[in-house]
């Protein structure tokens, strides 16, 4: 008996702290440094946030609160260029750092901030400097006026 409940213990323990060291992970991939260090440059301090690749299904990017982590969808990373790509790791950091909820207000044709559900390149592109104020200042008031 004991033969059978040693390895399957040593088995159990292994899995469960590989599933533990997951979730706490923050390495960061390579592919995110740069926006990473974006972000923090914006935020004045360095954050403590693991960004990873991951199998998505309904979502391009995930912050995941209770570790901290954030996974983003290889395929679509691969099929968008620099400035959506921003907007992304922007946007989860957005939530796991800044602990910011979605927000669905629009002006115009255009999200009211780069927090809105859905990306929108075209609108981050235009009113970046915006976008960028009024993710890291609370007090920051909504509205681009038109800029």
């Amino acid at each position: 008996m004991m033969y059978i409940v040693l390895p399957l213990a040593l088995f159990i323990n292994t899995v469960v702290w590989s599933q533990f060291y997951q979730m706490f992970n923050t390495s960061v991939d390579p592919a995110f440094v740069d926006y990473k260090h974006r972000f923090e440059r914006h935020y004045g301090k360095p954050v403590s946030v693991g960004i990873n690749f991951g199998e998505m299904e309904n979502a391009v990017g995930v912050c995941y609160y209770v570790t901290g982590n954030i996974e983003i969808d290889k395929d679509y990373w691969d099929s968008v260029g620099e400035s959506a790509r921003e907007e992304l790791i922007f946007h989860e950091l957005g939530h796991c750092v800044l602990n910011k909820e979605h927000n669905e207000y629009m002006m115009g044709d255009c999200p009211a901030s780069i927090m809105y559900p859905e990306l929108t390149p075209g609108c981050y592109d235009k009113h970046k400097e915006y976008y960028i104020k009024e993710l890291f200042d609370k007090f920051y008031p909504i509205g681009y006026n038109g800029k």
